[in-house]
């Protein structure tokens, strides 16, 4: 027997990845060290890492399972964690309807669009830009209407979805959005597959940026590309059963990685591949308590702070999660800032790339204010927060621990 931690780094690596594939190609439970086991009429030699892996498991059907005790058992998700990895994040638009359905008055109006009007003729048009080098500096004082929207009004109105249908869930618990102690009065969506009650600011108000529109698969292999390319995605799910909890009742921790992810010549990312948690003092993004059965988890709402880009606080999040052989899927769902929502924006879009995405300073920042509904300020009597549900893909991973920044 060779003990893995024997063994050079690249070795180690070399390794693993291969363990990924094979629990691939034969969903195999694996021992601490080199051992015989025979699977399926094979006898195949395995390895695995040693007492600091956080979890070696396979799924049956759409139930978890995990390897207990470093044994090559099946058992119960019990004292040890079953691992994801995100594949996949919807964009700011996406919804369940066309164009055509979702935006009944058309596509959000530019910047330039705004200008046009504000500026009408070709001589106040050259005079404002002699005077003010761009027309995204369209305030009395050549304020830049990105960084000070409240400095003009828009022209033209700003379109938000008309569409009566959006992905999501009731998050302020009401049938018709009529106002509460903690929401504001709000036009509902129903579902795709017809459940009324559903909220989604969230989408009302990006859903109708040309930028944020097209063709679901050009979007779906974008947004693939981004969780692939950038660091900041690689977030990891950590599903465990802690002793003597009842059964079902699990905790639900969200990881930053230091991977990149593994993905097949198609771009979506490979089931069961090895993935290294960020033990470090940021690391840990969130913990919450779970309810899982046979196909399903459903996380407790919690505040918590979603590092994309940007770290932005989404009140009430929680985590409504399909479970499959090979990963979960659903919603992440709850109440995004709007002040911390618009300077994430701002950072990401603004002036530079309004007119690709489809969107003015001043008319959407009134719009942002107006179309939110939830956390209503006790003071102002305002709402502070837009309700939200963004799809979201994981797949399987096995998650090991006890590497922080600046390690190996």
């Amino acid at each position: 027997m060779v003990p893995l931690s024997d063994l050079p780094r690249k070795d180690i690596r070399t390794f693993t990845n291969a363990l990924g594939l094979m629990h691939m190609m034969f969903g195999n439970m694996v021992p601490r060290s080199v051992s015989s086991k025979r699977l399926s009429g094979l006898t195949i030699v395995i390895l695995v890492v040693g007492a600091a892996t956080s979890c070696d498991r396979a799924a049956e059907g759409t139930n978890i399972r995990v390897a207990k005790n470093g044994t090559s058992e099946n058992a119960d998700l019990g004292d040890v964690s079953a691992g994801f990895v995100l594949s996949n994040i919807g964009t700011f638009g996406s919804g369940p309807q066309d164009t055509a359905m979702a935006c009944s008055e058309g596509l959000n109006t530019t910047d330039r669009d705004n200008w046009l009007v504000q500026f009408p003729t070709p001589r106040a048009r050259l005079a404002h830009l002699d005077r003010c080098g761009s027309f995204h500096n369209r305030g009395p004082h050549c304020e830049n209407v990105w960084f000070t929207p409240d400095a003009v009004r828009d022209p033209l109105p700003f379109h938000g979805v008309t569409g009566e249908v959006a992905y999501g869930g009731n998050l302020d618990g009401t049938r018709d959005g009529a106002a509460t102690l903690h929401s504001c009065a709000h036009q509902k969506f129903r579902g795709p597959t017809g459940e009324t009650g559903i909220d989604n600011q969230f989408y009302r108000f990006f859903g109708c940026m040309n930028g944020f529109r097209g063709d679901a698969a050009a979007i779906d292999i974008n947004t693939r590309k981004s969780v692939r390319q950038y660091l900041i995605n690689r977030l990891l799910l950590e599903v465990t059963q802690l002793p003597g909890a009842p059964s079902g009742v699990v905790d639900v921790a969200m990881y930053h990685g230091r991977d990149p992810l593994q993905v097949d010549v198609t771009g979506h990312a490979i089931p069961y591949q090895t993935q290294r948690v960020d033990d470090g003092a940021l690391g840990l993004m969130f913990r919450v308590r779970g309810h899982l059965t046979a196909d399903t988890l459903v996380t407790d709402a919690a505040d918590v702070y979603w590092v994309d880009q940007a770290p932005l606080l989404i009140r009430g999040m929680t985590l409504r999660l399909t479970l499959d052989r090979g990963g979960a899927k659903g919603f992440r769902l709850g109440y995004m800032d709007i002040e911390q929502l618009w300077a994430s924006f701002l950072t990401q879009t603004g002036a530079s790339l309004s007119e690709l995405i489809g969107a003015s300073g001043p008319s959407a920042y009134v719009a942002l204010h107006n179309f939110a509904d939830g956390y209503r300020d006790k003071r102002t009597g305002s709402c502070t927060a837009l309700s939200s549900a963004t799809d979201i893909e994981f797949v399987r991973a096995r998650l090991r621990h006890n590497f922080a920044r600046g390690g190996s």
